[in-house]
Parts: C-alpha cells; sequence; structure tokens
C-alpha cells in the first residue's frame, strides 16, 4: 500500500494534485435578518444566531453538553422530535431549534469516542488538545475493557464530553472549498452538446451545496450535495458563460466558484493538444511541471469523445506518462509537534496540504529525531469493510517501514498483527518542534 493511499483517506480526497480554491463571500440583497433561536433542553447554552433571508444557520460547535445525557440533535419540534434540522435548509423564518438527549450507555460512548477520534490537533491549541487527547484515550481504553460498569461508561462519556467542548480552535484557521482539476485560466471550458460535472470538497471535511442560476442552454441538471451536473444545448452560443459557485453549509460565508465557457470542441481539442507538447517528457518531469499537467488535465476531462482520432490518443498517453512520472517522485510529508504528538501532512508540488488536511501520529522516539515510531492516534473507516490504522517507523539508517493493522470497528476492537505495506528511505529537514520541518519518502521498487 503507498503511502499516499493512506494519505487519501485521511484527507478524504481523491485528486493527487488538487488546487485550493480561493474563498470568497457573496453579498445578500434582501436585508431582511432573521433569528435561530437553540433551546437546548437542560444542557448547557447555545447562543442565538442572526441569519440574512437565504442563508445558513451554521452548526453549533461543540454541541451542547447535559450531565448524564448524550446529545442527539437538534430538532424543530420539541415533544416527538420527529423532525431532525437540516443545517443545508435556507432560512426563510424565525426558527426554533430543540435539543434532543438520550441515556448514556455504551453504545453512545462508541458514538462519542469515534465522533472525538475524528478532530485534528492542528485545528486546535496545543494544551487544549493534550487534556482531549488524555480522555480520549481513558475512552477508548474503557471500551476494551472486560465487565465495563455503567458508572465508569457514563464517567468517560462525561470526561471525553467536556474535554472536547473545552478544545480551543486556533484563530488563524482558515477552511478552502476545492474543486479539484477543473479550471484553465479561471474558466472550463465546455462544448455545445457535452456533459459537464464536478465535486466540491471543503477543506476540514465539512458538507457543501451548490449555489447555481443555469441559464437557458445549460440542460438536465443535477445537484446532490457536494455534486453538480448538466448537460450544454447543442444551440448555446459560443463565449456564452455560467458562474457555478459551491458554498459551505457549516461556514455560510465561506464559497468558491468557477466560470463555464462555451467553446467549440475543435478549439478545445487544439487547447489540449498544445497543453501537452509544452510538458516536458515524462524521465524529466519534477515538481515545479505538476500545475501544468493538472491543466492539461482539466482540458482532456471536458474534451467531446467525437473529436479524439490519432493525435489525441498519443496526446493522453503521454500525459498519463507524465501523470504516473509525477506519482513516482519521492512523497513529502510536512510535520510539526506539540510534545510528542506530530502532526502531519501530505503536501503537494507548491508545499500546501492535499485537501487543505492533515492527521495526528503518537511519537514514540527511538534514537535520535527524527527515528522512532508514529503511529496514527485514529481508525480509518474503510466504507464498510472495516477500519485501519497506520504506523510509520522510521530507522536509523535512514530507511523507514509503513505498517498497517485492521480492525472491526473504530475503537480498534479485534486487531489484526501489524503488516509491513512499503518500504524505501527517507530524508529529513526539520526538528520536533512547533516550526517542524519535511520528510521526503522514496519507496523502494
Amino acid at each position: 500500500m503507498k503511502i499516499k493511499r493512506f494519505f487519501a483517506l485521511m484527507v478524504a480526497t481523491a485528486a493527487f494534485t488538487a488546487a485550493t480554491m480561493t474563498a470568497c463571500s457573496s453579498d445578500d440583497d434582501d436585508p431582511t435578518i432573521y433569528t435561530v433561536t437553540f433551546h437546548s433542553n437542560g444542557g448547557t447554552t447555545i447562543d442565538d444566531q442572526t441569519v440574512a433571508h437565504g442563508d445558513y444557520a451554521t452548526v453549533p460547535d461543540p454541541v451542547p453538553s447535559k450531565l448524564d445525557y448524550a446529545f442527539s440533535g437538534w430538532y424543530t419540534d420539541d415533544d416527538t422530535f420527529l423532525q431532525a434540522f437540516n443545517f443545508s435548509t435556507p432560512i426563510t423564518t424565525d426558527i426554533d431549534l430543540y435539543a434532543k438527549w438520550r441515556g448514556i450507555d455504551l453504545d453512545a460512548l462508541v458514538a462519542l469516542v469515534h465522533e472525538a477520534a475524528e478532530l485534528n490537533a492542528e485545528s486546535y491549541t496545543g494544551d487544549s488538545w493534550e487534556d482531549f487527547e488524555e480522555a480520549l484515550f481513558a475512552a477508548q481504553g474503557l471500551l476494551h475493557a472486560e465487565n465495563a460498569t455503567d458508572a465508569q461508561i457514563i464517567a468517560a462519556y462525561n470526561a471525553l464530553a467536556r474535554a472536547m467542548s473545552a478544545l480551543v480552535p486556533h484563530l488563524d484557521q482558515n477552511p478552502t472549498i476545492d474543486f479539484g482539476s477543473i479550471a484553465v485560466n479561471g474558466f472550463v471550458y465546455v462544448a455545445p452538446g457535452s456533459y459537464f460535472h464536478v465535486y466540491a470538497y471543503v477543506s476540514d471535511g465539512s458538507a457543501v451545496t451548490f449555489e447555481v442560476d443555469p441559464p437557458v442552454w445549460m440542460e438536465n441538471i443535477v445537484t446532490d450535495a457536494d455534486y453538480f451536473s448538466a448537460r450544454i444545448s447543442d444551440t448555446a452560443s459560443i463565449n456564452a458563460t455560467a458562474v457555478i459557485k459551491a458554498r459551505s453549509v457549516r461556514y455560510p460565508s465561506l464559497s468558491a466558484s468557477f466560470t463555464l465557457k462555451v467553446t467549440p470542441a475543435a478549439t478545445i481539442k487544439t487547447m489540449f493538444l498544445d497543453a501537452v507538447n509544452a510538458l516536458p517528457a515524462p524521465e524529466e518531469i519534477t515538481y515545479t511541471d505538476a500545475p501544468a499537467v493538472e491543466a492539461a488535465q482539466a482540458l482532456l476531462n471536458t474534451l467531446p469523445h467525437e473529436v479524439y482520432d490519432g493525435a489525441v490518443d498519443a496526446a493522453i498517453e503521454k500525459l498519463w506518462e507524465c501523470q504516473y512520472a509525477l506519482e513516482a517522485l519521492p512523497e513529502r510529508l510536512k510535520y510539526t509537534f506539540s510534545g510528542n504528538t506530530a502532526t502531519i501532512s501530505y503536501i503537494d508540488y507548491s508545499g500546501a496540504a492535499v485537501g487543505g488536511a492533515s492527521f495526528t501520529l503518537a511519537y514514540a522516539k527511538n534514537g535520535s529525531f527524527p527515528c522512532g515510531i508514529y503511529t496514527s492516534t485514529t481508525w480509518i473507516d474503510l466504507g464498510g469493510e472495516g477500519y485501519m490504522q497506520m504506523r510509520l517507523t522510521l530507522n536509523a539508517n535512514g530507511s523507514y517501514e509503513l505498517s498497517a493493522r485492521y480492525a472491526t470497528n473504530a475503537s480498534g476492537a479485534n486487531a489484526s498483527p501489524w503488516e509491513i505495506e512499503e518500504t524505501g528511505t527517507y530524508t529529513n529537514q526539520g526538528s520536533q518542534s512547533a516550526a517542524g520541518g519535511i520528510l521526503t519518502l522514496s519507496a523502494a521498487e
């Protein structure tokens, strides 16, 4: 298993060379302001929110807490709790939301541990994270204990819930929205009679929704949460444009957009061939060529099949070879430290974290830094096929081993033995500090 696969699972992005879009705010022409009132029903107080007409309420973070009870969501009805509120619903009137609670049991503790394990150390201050991590490890240990009492389960749940509520976010967090490799010079070129589709991602993994005012030449539109697709009419005017916007559900002021531009298929073909011809030979590819490779792929994504010919086929083969060459370059990990907890991101050619995300590893030193064992603090959901944990071992001779083990749930139950998945050599530039550094990994053939 290549370490890139593990990082792709961790940051929930499939694009190796994903380009982060710049977030922007949009003005709302309707000045009407509504109030969203949160009733915590005996839990900690949640501040009301004022929301402009058509905008979205923000999911309260942290959620309310209530001694000896587990929070189960926000509802629009306070009696039956049958109508869960969807925070992707535009606000068009004042609204009251009510907290639903359930008694704490083992299932509730498992769910809270799973939720806690998804949090990211880089998003919070070091002191608050250390307190949280202590409570998390204690709760995880209780899940593996035999004959845990109800009182112990309730105490572990309350301690972890309090630690999660006490986490202090970094004030400089800048979530972004990413569309992947689609735009060239600010445009996505589409031909009359063709189909277009795109996914949007928020760097922190939260939900996103599309906002599009479709022109008459856009047909068969499909929107489904983070997905948008449409057919470009056969009669669409050349050079006609349309803006495609995605908005974060968690951060309503955060949005990103790109522009579709109707372009003759023959022109897109020429642009694609020119872009590929400008690429170096695959054996000469370096990280600095990644933006050009990405731009060529973006043009190929919307190139209609009816204009494919021998020249296009040859260009596609070269593009694929260049992409394989990029994949084969040594992998780079950017890291920082808080105590013995390392926060690590897989970085692209520009030095930016892929997907804008990172994860944490517990570091057990063995010799001089960076030698030792780095073990992921979370189990990765494999989509119904169990959970995976990763361990990276850096040896004094410059070699490394990437190992993995598997379990049946997010708390690591019935974990398999560690198995070495990849070996290779590494170089390090940096230290065990807040400034950190960069590891470069070269996998063995």
